[in-house]
């Protein structure tokens, strides 16, 4: 269990943070919430053959504690938002945590070279950073992206991809 939970914290911790702090535009808020999401994975000892099923069970966890974080915000509103605007605000952003899930799938699915600089970038990494990390051109990095982009283009609104990958 220790090897596999030391890859998946390596493999998804900054991902999941990514994720997290898009959700609930608190940093602090989303590191506390990945923490106790590996915490809990820790403390269950459960072990994963497939390190694909982990990632999915790893988000689908995540997505539930951050949904439950809008039902406690929902629940106790803190100022003089109408219930209304609580509701809608929550209904986005189950809606956008859907999307980005499938999202990250898509991209998983992309050849590999474009899968990695996408991943990455997703995670908050510059190009430039990027392509000092997968030891490679500036320019190459930004095709990859550019390609990644295209590919989705017919999956999701190249509004929604731009905003992320550009």
């Amino acid at each position: 269990m220790e090897d596999t939970f030391d890859i998946l914290f390596r493999q998804y911790y900054a991902p999941m943070i990514f994720y997290a702090d898009g959700r609930l535009n608190n940093r602090e808020q989303a590191e506390d919430v990945v923490q106790d999401v590996f915490s809990k994975l820790l403390e269950a000892g459960t072990s994963f053959e497939d390190i694909q099923k982990a990632r999915g069970y790893l988000f689908t966890v995540l997505k539930n504690k951050i949904i439950d974080i809008f039902r406690y915000n929902r629940l106790h509103p803190q100022g003089e938002l109408s219930d209304h605007l609580v509701e809608d605000t929550t209904e986005e952003r189950l809606f956008e945590i859907e999307l980005y899930e499938q999202l990250y799938q898509e991209v998983e699915n992309l050849p590999v070279k474009i899968s990695e600089a996408m991943q990455l970038r997703m995670q908050g990494y510059d190009n430039h950073e990027i392509a000092e990390m997968l030891n490679t051109n500036y320019h190459t990095v930004r095709s990859r992206i550019h390609k990644g982009i295209m590919l989705l283009r017919g999956k999701f609104d190249k509004n929604l991809l731009y905003s992320i990958f550009l």
